[in-house]
């Protein structure tokens, strides 16, 4: 619908600690796929920056966007346990960021603090 009617749209993922989507589709054959379909973007939703980085070489060539979530460990029994500090989950946000990444931002377990943290990050870039 949306390509047919020159809609943007973002297609978003969560994916689990073996790189799967919950139906157990591996993460980079989703990626394949979606990629054809020609989205605005193919992000990364509510998982840990360490997950991302396993990911990281699906995302890094196409146009992407992340939304980490503060924790450290696996969430999906929910709310993260122990909290990565802010600095260093805004420098995980910055380390991911290359010329293909049109968003980024933060999910589950931050506050704004968090957010606060990561503008002040992204400006020294700029």
């Amino acid at each position: 619908f949306c390509k047919e009617n020159n809609i943007p749209y973002v297609i978003s993922l969560y994916f689990d600690t073996e790189l799967k989507l919950f139906d157990g589709t591996p993460l980079n054959e989703a990626i394949a796929a979606i990629s054809e379909l020609a989205p605005e973007a193919v992000s990364a939703n509510c998982i840990p920056p360490s997950r991302f980085f396993r990911a990281y070489n699906f995302y890094k060539d196409i146009s992407n966007g992340f939304y980490f979530n503060a924790s450290d460990s696996d969430v999906s029994s929910g709310f993260p346990e122990s909290r990565i500090p802010p600095k260093f989950f805004a420098d995980d946000i910055k380390r991911y960021l290359n010329s293909n990444t049109i968003f980024a931002g933060s999910c589950c377990g931050t506050d704004p603090f968090y957010t606060k943290t990561i503008r002040e990050t992204l400006d020294e870039i700029n």
